[in-house]
């Protein structure tokens, strides 16, 4: 194990907690190190899991990374929620707005 990079060792821990047969899964930051982490690979690792009687709560920063397998969406500051909803409720109700940075760049005067 030592010689595993930390990404390596995140998948491993992943791998060992999925082989648990339990009805409720709480992941928190599954990702977390993974240098090629795709959300197709997380998506087929909680799929081979996911059954239809079970519950996996993935907690994470890095929402893009997972969010393509997400059903809910909650989310959380200061211990409040502040949002709670299904993945189609979301996106009907917002939208991501992009705003590309100027190339020229303006001073102030």
């Amino acid at each position: 194990m030592r010689e595993l990079s930390k990404g390596m060792v995140a998948q491993l821990h992943l791998a060992v907690v999925m082989a648990i047969d339990a009805r409720l899964l709480v992941l928190d930051e599954p990702t977390l190190g993974w240098i090629f982490c795709t959300g197709s690979s997380l998506r087929s690792l909680l799929n081979d899991y996911f059954d239809g009687s079970r519950t996996i709560v993935v907690t994470t920063h890095q929402v893009e990374e997972i969010q393509d397998v997400l059903t809910d969406l909650m989310f959380i500051r200061e211990g409040k929620i502040i949002l709670s909803c299904s993945m189609e409720e979301f996106a009907a109700r917002y939208a991501e707005v992009l705003v590309r940075r100027s190339k020229r760049r303006r001073h102030a005067r």
